[in-house]
């Protein structure tokens, strides 16, 4: 429904983003994922990381990076908050 509203399902580029209301990107963000478009790559999923934890119960924290250490930098999540995928695949997709 977001995505509806945002007009993604008009997107005509050759490169779409998204990220979170709520979260942070770094400055290199956009230009690392056009690079894996520019190596054909038809989307990109990055992991995503807590900076202040103060609003989660305790544990979380321990928990969070616990699951997440495990996989040693090769993640099997998938985030909204950290993604990117080409036009012509989200189209082809439906």
């Amino acid at each position: 429904f977001a995505a509806y509203l945002g007009g993604v399902h008009d997107a005509r580029g050759l490169w779409l983003a998204t990220t979170d209301a709520d979260s942070r990107v770094p400055a290199e963000w956009l230009t690392r994922q056009i690079a894996w478009a520019g190596r054909g790559w038809d989307a990109v999923a990055g992991t995503v990381r807590v900076r202040d934890w103060s609003r989660h119960p305790p544990g979380a924290q321990e928990a969070f990076e616990a699951h997440y250490g495990r996989w040693h930098g090769v993640s099997p999540h998938v985030h909204g908050a950290n993604l990117g995928f080409s036009g012509p695949a989200y189209l082809g997709v439906g």
